[in-house]
């Protein structure tokens, strides 16, 4: 524990708020309103107390050209989202990390809004304690980066999934093949069961879209620029000319 504040109230109990930070990365600081100045006040929408509407969001997403988990781990836009967090949001919604955000579908900007609040309501729910996380999460095989045979994920099909990984937004990001795929590119579904795998998953993902009204919200004003493209897309350019 790297800080531990002590509440004492009138009754004479005490409450202890302690801060654990093993990396450091981390920072407390006192505000007289904290809501109201920096750096909470540059800071995006919560997940699951001020959820944008659904078309808030879509407007949102649909005018950049960054790629979607770029996009997801921008603070000023999605608070609180995370690395794990945001390729789990990708993969439940059948979203390359990769893909740009103005070229999502408009199912895809529903199911991602989706996930987004539901994923986060289960780390909330469990207390971030990852032994309770459904066994079929990317979250509980996307450690195993470079090692043979030690993640068993499966497609809706039953069939083993393949777990790759690339880093978008500077950060490593996993994602299933079979699943996540980029639009008009050879990488798209070729046979007619890689197509029933990702229909399979997205009509799931679609089931529940009600849920969505629970969590309308109001938007930041705030917006960061998009980021440059990668070095790594870059090249690709370059070798297309």
């Amino acid at each position: 524990m790297k800080f531990i504040l002590h509440l004492t109230g009138d009754s004479g109990t005490t409450t202890e708020l302690a801060f654990l930070d093993a990396r450091r990365l981390g920072r407390i600081r006192l505000r007289a309103e904290p809501l109201a100045e920096p750096p909470m006040s540059e800071v995006g929408f919560d997940p699951l107390l001020s959820m944008p509407s659904s078309k808030q969001f879509s407007a949102l997403v649909s005018k950049t050209t960054r790629p979607i988990k770029a996009l997801l781990l921008d603070q000023s836009v999605f608070a609180g989202v995370g690395n794990w967090v945001a390729d789990e949001v990708l993969y439940q919604s059948c979203i390359h990390p990769e893909q740009p955000c103005n070229s999502l579908s408009d199912n895809q900007r529903v199911t991602l809004l989706l996930k987004i609040t539901t994923v986060c309501q289960k780390a909330v729910d469990v207390n971030a304690d990852h032994h309770l996380f459904p066994d079929t999460w990317l979250f509980k095989h996307r450690w195993n980066k470079g090692k043979k045979g030690t993640q068993s994920l499966q497609l809706p099909s039953g069939k083993p999934a393949t777990i790759e990984w690339l880093k978008v937004g500077g950060r490593t990001s996993a994602y299933v093949v079979e699943l996540q795929r980029l639009p008009n590119t050879r990488n798209n579904p070729s046979t007619e069961e890689d197509q029933s795998d990702s229909k399979s998953s997205e009509s799931s993902d679609l089931s529940d879209l009600s849920e969505l009204s629970d969590f309308a919200g109001t938007l930041p004003q705030k917006r960061s620029a998009p980021s440059k493209p990668s070095k790594r897309v870059a090249k690709k350019a370059q070798k297309r000319l």
